[in-house]
């Protein structure tokens, strides 16, 4: 791939999404990302730094989405037990004290 067709690639890609997290940063390094200026980040270090950022907005979008399952069914104490969290368990940890606070 030429380093034209990278650069397109790039752009497009930044102009259908401003964020993608991975959960294979360590085959992103920097050094090569830096002169695309982009970076990688972890699912669960992206939800932490929203989280933090919005606590009252995770905790609406997920009650929310919570809403929106009908097969199966969920509550939003199923949440931190949900499969596509599996790699996100700092964030897991959070809202589960969140959670057992009772906020």
């Amino acid at each position: 791939m030429t380093e034209e067709r990278i650069a397109r690639r790039v752009d497009g890609m930044n102009a259908a999404f401003e964020d993608a997290c991975v959960n294979n940063v360590k085959h992103f390094p920097a050094e090569a990302l830096e002169r695309w200026g982009i970076h990688a980040i972890a699912s669960d270090d992206f939800l932490l730094d929203v989280l933090d950022l919005n606590p009252s907005m995770v905790l609406s979008s997920l009650i929310e989405m919570v809403g929106r399952r009908k097969n199966p069914p969920v509550t939003v104490d199923d949440i931190p037990r949900a499969p596509d969290l599996e790699n996100a368990p700092r964030f897991v940890r959070e809202i589960r004290s969140i959670l057992d606070e009772g906020i």
